[in-house]
């Protein structure tokens, strides 16, 4: 039920649902039931530009920084904490599930931070009833077989990002660890941070995927399935920011 609600309330289906809405009230209310339409037709076109869709993305990230890596003063992490995204299928049989694009991009920037800072990795992430497999033992095995590098933790239960942090605090709090960097893409890092300061760690953003506003050309005002897609994760950011204010914090 949870997933159904959730796809409905994010584009593009919220706005087929508000146009359908429209089209049937103009049966009885006909200049309302235009005007519903015509802002859902609206509405997905405007979503579906990089003009737009860019700027969405970039709101997001305000405030969120790359980490002061100079050796300057103030505690420094003791760990660093990479959020898994997503699976994809690869071909081979014996190994069908991998990392998605979005979880190998985090893992490919928590390697470069290990290897900067010399700090043990933990990676986090369950499975959801589409998997066989938890993404965290898929990035341990991605980050050995891929990377060369060993992860010290991996946390297999987390279902959302809430719980990315809060089963995280439950293995690095008794060993002393309260600082670490988190590891993700710079538009979900505002709702992971609160996350992990929620459940008592100190957290400092490592982004990665920094977005660009879109130049104000003609190409940016052109409907693409890109900037549907981006519109996509920029709204569903915004509305999963509200709903953990609202449940967690």
């Amino acid at each position: 039920m949870y997933l159904f609600v959730k796809a409905l309330a994010l584009p593009p289906n919220s706005l087929i649902l508000l146009i359908l809405i429209g089209l049937v009230t103009r049966k009885w209310a006909r200049q309302t039931g235009t005007s519903i339409a015509v802002v859902g037709v609206l509405a997905l076109y405007a979503l579906s530009t990089t003009f737009v869709s860019s700027r969405l993305m970039v709101a997001l990230e305000g405030g969120i920084a790359p980490p002061d890596l100079t050796g300057g003063t103030g505690e420094k992490p003791d760990a660093i904490i990479v959020l898994s995204a997503g699976f994809t299928y690869e071909t081979r049989e014996d190994e069908p599930l991998t990392v998605d694009n979005f979880t190998l991009e985090r893992l490919r920037h928590g390697v470069r931070l290990h290897h900067r800072t010399g700090l043990p990795l933990l990676v986090t992430g369950g499975r959801s009833r589409l998997q066989s497999t938890e993404i965290a033992f898929l990035m341990h095995r991605t980050l050995r077989r891929d990377f060369g590098v060993e992860a010290k933790w991996v946390e297999k239960r987390a279902r959302n990002t809430y719980e990315n942090a809060l089963y995280s605090a439950e293995i690095l709090k008794p060993l002393g660890i309260q600082s670490v960097y988190v590891v993700s893409h710079a538009w979900h890092l505002r709702r992971a941070l609160a996350a992990f300061e929620a459940v008592g760690l100190e957290p400092t953003p490592a982004p990665t995927g920094f977005g660009r506003q879109s130049r104000i050309e003609v190409l940016a005002f052109l409907p693409s399935a890109g900037g549907l897609r981006s519109s996509y994760y920029a709204i569903h950011e915004a509305l999963g920011l509200a709903w953990y204010r609202w449940s967690y914090f």
